[in-house]
């Protein structure tokens, strides 16, 4: 069988004209601008297998010999099954060691060619490895399309014409909401679905959805969220009822029984409901007295849902100091080494070190100062992940009416913008957090976002006074 495999690769100039060819058939290789001997080993081969071929190779080459080059061909593209069966990995791009050996950004597609066999191999190994029920999960999900079912018909997996949803069900269990309409969604989404079994099913929450599938399966991350952070509200779903509870997460993180309550005559304290609202999908401006557990109130919702959903906070602060403090409080105090923040105190290492654990999923919580948001990197890095909300912190700095106004504040909601403009973002809500209750501030703040977001921001204010303060006029 494995000799009925051709691996291709192609490489084009600038203008997508294709340049150079690599490919391997049946024990011989080929390295070559031109296409007749490639053309003709494509006539004779069953399988067509290379790394990311069906949205790059495979137009590239229907374009140049014909549409129906491809016809009753196998297509097996590793890169679409490498997220499925190594999502523990951050990247699934071609390790390209031949480039740092040689010191060059060439593309040789002879040696991808090579590098795609060996990683075919050990995808097929990987199968072969998993359980019977998870083989059977993602033969039934997949089988029915081409891009998908040659890797199942190259490794001659047997799929059961009859299949027991419940078998997904028993999989997912206590890994989801009780309510979730498994069979629905095996009918409309069953791509995404594997995707998503697949990053539910490892074993570390730094697991996170490969780029390119919130790219091309931008409904992969919404489907996730719906499934594991939509709070239910039925008293005997377990899982929400386990990981949904804000009063649970904040014992668990942070080893406190209950939120913060400044007035006595609240129902629920207004640190919760503010927890509860960053919970959500909604934005707000919230204001708290300065040390009533503002952190905590946007620490607790980044932490739950970069676990469940495998979301990233981002932090915008104007103090370096309170950034470098709010990290390694979290870290000393309660352990919680799943925030970071990128400024102008790390060293050239740490920086970059700090940058790598934001894009492999290690990092749920990031913080940043107003002025990083225009770097290039920062841009670069952000959009490869899954933005769950954008915290601003002192978010007075927006009002002209302080002495504290940032003008790099005002840049904040175009950066924003520049991230939903990429397909795999949605709407992206905004929390700001300010000690400042004055009328005037907090009307600044969400007139700035309704003009340049066209959001509306909720308001969470607390009215009590501080018991511990005590003011005095004096004559001088």
């Amino acid at each position: 069988m494995i000799n009925k495999i051709l691996y291709i690769d192609i490489e084009t100039t600038k203008q997508g004209k294709i340049k150079d060819v690599g490919a391997l058939f049946n024990g011989q290789e080929l390295h070559e601008s031109q296409l007749t001997k490639l053309e003709d080993w494509i006539h004779r081969a069953e399988y067509i297998c290379g790394h990311n071929i069906v949205a790059h190779d495979i137009p590239l080459l229907e374009r140049a010999l014909g549409n129906e080059i491809f016809s009753n061909k196998k297509i097996v593209d590793t890169l679409l099954w490498s997220p499925l069966l190594f999502s523990d990995n951050p990247y699934h791009k071609l390790v390209k060691g031949y480039k740092i050996v040689n010191d060059s950004d060439y593309n040789n597609p002879l040696s991808d060619c090579k590098l795609t066999k060996q990683l075919l191999i050990d995808e097929l190994n990987r199968f072969n490895e998993l359980a019977k029920n998870i083989k059977q999960i993602y033969a039934n999900l997949l089988s029915d399309y081409d891009t998908y079912s040659g890797f199942l018909e190259l490794i001659n997996y047997q799929i059961d014409n009859i299949y027991d949803v419940s078998k997904i069900e028993d999989l997912f269990k206590n890994k989801i909401c009780d309510s979730t309409n498994i069979s629905q969604l095996v009918k409309d989404n069953p791509i995404e679905l594997a995707y998503v079994f697949s990053l539910i099913n490892t074993k570390e929450d730094k697991s996170i959805l490969a780029y390119w599938v919130s790219k091309t399966l931008p409904k992969t991350q919404q489907l996730l969220d719906d499934i594991r952070f939509k709070f239910c509200g039925q008293p005997t779903c377990t899982y929400c009822n386990s990981y949904l509870n804000p009063k649970k997460a904040l014992l668990s993180y942070f080893g406190h029984e209950d939120f913060r309550s400044f007035d006595q005559n609240e129902d629920i304290s207004l640190q919760e409901k503010t927890v509860r609202a960053g919970l959500g999908s909604s934005s707000f401006v919230a204001v708290f007295p300065t040390g009533g557990g503002k952190s905590l109130t946007f620490q607790l919702p980044a932490l739950m849902k970069g676990s469940l959903s495998r979301q990233l906070t981002v932090v915008i602060s104007p103090l370096v100091s309170l950034m470098k403090d709010q990290v390694e409080n979290l870290e000393k105090r309660f352990d919680i080494t799943k925030a970071v923040a990128i400024n102008g105190l790390l060293s050239p290492l740490e920086r970059q070190d700090a940058i790598e654990r934001v894009i492999k999923g290690d990092v749920q919580l990031l913080y940043l100062s107003p002025e990083s948001l225009r770097s290039p990197t920062i841009l670069r890095i952000l959009k490869q992940r899954s933005i769950a909300r954008f915290v601003i912190d002192e978010a007075h700095c927006f009002s002209s009416w302080g002495q504290d106004f940032r003008v790099d504040y005002l840049y904040i909601a175009d950066f924003i913008r520049s991230l939903e403009e990429e397909k795999m973002f949605g709407r992206i809500p905004v929390s700001c957090f300010t000690a400042t209750a004055k009328p005037k501030v907090i009307e600044d703040i969400k007139a700035y976002f309704k003009t340049k977001l066209n959001i509306e921001l909720d308001e969470y204010v607390t009215r009590a006074s501080r018991a511990n303060l005590r003011y005095e006029v004096i004559d001088i």
